[in-house]
């Protein structure tokens, strides 16, 4: 019979007691949780060239609000003054070609802005685009536009939630709209009748950023709020920081690797540690580029790919930039690239596309070729270590990753396989059957065409079965015997307890009348029952 006060053997061979037990799981899961807080396995380093590829104007309308961009589709809302009124339309472009984008259509002038988060009108709250679905905020209510005709946007469907929408962001079918405190998830799949199926309520909401991971980043109230959408049905908040940002910028936050950045409307770009979402650490912040020393701040948005964040500077006296950031180690950015603009304008977003970033300025498009940037994997999740029995349950690592095509696992730094011992040697889950070789240190190494980065390791402990301990135990027939607990029970015995011998046990004879023990009741136990009445003959 196993005890906690038994010797316990580990599949290196290696004898420790029940304390010494103890402090090792204690010192590998404090490990693995050290590991897989604030630390990367390597860095991208990236080399980056923003190499602008064109620039374009519109050809009538006099400024750009933010948009959306869908594939090769990008919408965008334009204002046009005139007398001192502002008219609004809705812009639809082909980008397949940055070298020469095409204006595919403008919707009729109206006075009022297809979408409208701010009362103002100059300040738009950026859509999301699904194919040829425009999805906006009008008068603080979602709707969806098919732009089929980019020349005639037909309103097909609309939903009134509680509060004013002023933030869109889009995770396949899912909708998710910030109404001040309120965050809602809606069901787009049937345009025509968008649902709202789950809700939570935060604290003064303003900025959202796109989901990963299952995770959707807030700014509210001097917050940066990490909110589980796993089942949209029923979001949860993970954790939540302070984030002091300007309320009146409406500043989205952005998941970049294991990392959120916040950039503050000022000179500098908040960095936190979201390795545990459950936990987010704040790190140093990012300084100003600055841009010919007139540098103001980020504008509403950046974007991300892999460890590369772009975004773009707004100067006072001089023409925006664009710089890339990379992110690899989020507790030492560097810039990765940055371009000084030849044109006047205020930026006002960026958006990515495969290799081409969009910047959009108040009155024109840059588009620039980031083929060359660096898009490592990420790791954002890290397998934890785990103990097992051997023979117990299986040990199964799960590592999360971003932008790899390939993936290999490895014990102790030799790659393995699918077989007896393992299956998903080459997925993002390994399941590692009780064995006592399987006992080791494990990583999971992620590759795509850029490179291959390496999981945090993972250590894993098999404890070797310990033979149980023996003991008297008397049979149905009144023998006793010597045997482990468990084959004195499986034969109907009644166990006397470790240790006991039988020349210290008397056994009970049996009631049953059987008393030559061969199974039935006949004549030679009448016999036997007889002699033991009158004696011996």
């Amino acid at each position: 019979m196993r005890n906690e006060n038994e010797n316990q053997t580990w599949g290196n061979g290696k004898c420790i007691g029940d304390g010494t037990f103890r402090k090792s799981m204690t010192l590998i899961f404090a490990l693995s949780s050290a590991l897989g807080m604030g630390a990367w396995a390597s860095r991208a380093d990236a080399q980056c060239n923003l190499n602008s590829q064109s620039t374009t104007r519109p050809p009538t309308q006099d400024g750009f609000l933010e948009g959306a961009i869908s594939g090769d589709r990008f919408y965008t809302h334009t204002f046009i003054f005139d007398a001192q009124v502002v008219r609004y339309a809705l812009s639809s472009w082909d980008v397949s070609n940055t070298s020469n984008p095409t204006l595919l259509g403008v919707s009729p002038e109206s006075p009022t802005p297809f979408f409208d988060g701010f009362s103002s009108g100059f300040e738009a709250s950026p859509a999301v685009a699904l194919g040829t679905l425009f999805i906006g905020i009008l008068n603080g209510s979602i709707q969806i536009y098919e732009m089929t005709d980019p020349n005639n946007p037909v309103a097909i469907g609309t939903l009134d939630l509680p509060g004013n929408v002023i933030r869109l962001e889009l995770d396949g079918n899912t909708l998710f709209a910030l109404s001040g405190e309120r965050l809602d998830a809606v069901d787009v799949s049937d345009p025509f009748n968008p649902t709202s199926i789950g809700s939570i309520v935060l604290s003064s909401g303003e900025g959202l950023g796109a989901p990963k991971r299952d995770i959707l980043p807030v700014t509210a109230n001097d917050q940066l709020i990490l909110v589980d959408i796993n089942d949209p049905a029923n979001p949860s908040v993970l954790d939540s920081i302070s984030a002091p940002v300007n309320p009146f910028s409406r500043v989205n936050p952005t998941i970049v690797g294991n990392a959120v950045v916040v950039p503050e409307h000022g000179d500098e770009i908040l960095v936190y540690d979201i390795t545990n979402p459950t936990s987010i650490v704040q790190l140093p912040s990012f300084p100003d580029p600055n841009w010919n020393n007139t540098f103001s701040g980020w504008t509403l948005t950046g974007r991300a790919s892999g460890f590369i964040y772009f975004g773009i500077a707004s100067a006072t006296e001089s023409p925006a930039g664009t710089v890339a950031i990379d992110f690899s180690d989020p507790s030492n950015p560097s810039i990765a690239d940055q371009n000084d603009s030849d044109f006047p304008g205020a930026g006002v977003a960026a958006y990515l596309n495969g290799s081409m970033l969009l910047t959009v300025h108040a009155d024109l498009f840059e588009f620039y070729d980031i083929s060359s940037c660096a898009t490592l994997p990420t790791v954002t999740v890290h397998p934890f270590s785990q103990a097992t029995d051997e023979g117990g349950s299986p040990v199964v690592l799960t590592t999360v990753t971003d932008l790899g095509t390939t993936w290999q696992w490895e014990k102790d730094g030799q790659p393995i396989s699918d077989g007896p011992a393992y299956s998903g040697a080459t997925t993002e889950t390994l399941t590692i059957e009780p064995f006592l070789e399987a006992a080791g240190v494990y990583a999971l190494e992620i590759s795509n065409g850029d490179g291959t980065v390496t999981s945090l390791p993972a250590v894993v402990g098999v404890r070797a079965g310990v033979p149980e301990a023996t003991g008297a135990c008397c049979l149905p027939l009144g023998d006793c015997a010597v045997v482990a607990q468990s084959d004195c029970l499986a034969g109907g015995g009644a166990f006397q307890g470790d240790g006991a011998t039988c020349g210290g046990v008397t056994c009970p004879l049996p009631d049953s009348g059987d008393l030559d023990g061969d199974g039935d009741v006949d004549l030679v136990d009448f016999q036997l029952f007889q002699d033991a009445f009158n004696g011996p003959m």
